[in-house]
């Protein structure tokens, strides 16, 4: 599904993750610690001067705030080891996702995916994936949906522009089909072997765009 499994019905096109090693999520993780550092650091500063302000004994102030100290080390700990965390909950996501769609658990495969853009909704790979979902459940509507956000993210990613070539030929909008496939074909030549042999495509097989699409 993700790696070296296909999840799309069309096996000339791989659905996996490519070569996603979460860059984006570790980024986007990364670019906020400096915001939560500050924000934990006020926190702690505000819980001192509550603290002083209640006129408790010595010894309860003390062991309130080495506590205090104490709570913010650790949370310090675990924010500076989050993206590394973030890391293994998306491959578990997606490790989970796979298993399910080998196992024909289509909507439960979906519903691991989503779990993803809760970390980086703009990885275009989850998208696309999700999409392959889609289709095995038939549909179609929300599948195209993926693909474009797929494609609002990369507009030369050519997993999602071949699926939607064959979408479109397999619901009978041949120009659409034609669009699509002349735009896939131009970014990666291999596409027009996928194509010659891709049973999606019967239904524009003998138009002369097609053919001369092809060759």
């Amino acid at each position: 599904m993700f790696n070296d499994v296909t999840m799309s019905p069309r096996p000339r096109i791989k659905s996996g993750l490519l070569d996603f090693k979460y860059e984006k999520a570790y980024k986007k993780i990364k670019e906020s610690f400096w915001g939560d550092f500050l924000m934990g650091g006020l926190l702690v500063s505000g819980i001192f001067i509550i603290v002083d302000n209640l006129n408790l004994p010595q010894e309860v102030s003390i062991n309130i705030g080495v506590i205090n100290i104490c709570l913010a080390l650790l949370l310090m700990l675990v924010r500076l080891a989050w993206p590394k965390i973030s890391k293994y909950r998306i491959h578990r996501m997606i490790v989970n996702a796979t298993n399910l769609y080998k196992t024909k658990q289509y909507i439960k495969a979906i519903k691991s995916l989503e779990k993803i853009f809760k970390i980086d909704p703009k990885i275009k790979e989850v998208w696309f994936n999700k999409g392959i979902a889609l289709n095995m459940l038939g549909r179609q509507v929300e599948e195209i949906e993926c693909y474009n956000k797929a494609l609002e993210i990369d507009p030369d990613f050519t997993h999602p522009i071949y699926n939607k070539a064959c979408v479109g030929s397999l619901r009978d909008n041949k120009q659409e089909s034609i669009n699509h496939l002349k735009r896939v074909i131009e970014l990666d030549k291999t596409y027009i072997e996928k194509a010659k042999l891709d049973a999606d495509f019967d239904n524009i097989r003998d138009s002369d765009e097609f053919k001369e699409l092809i060759g």
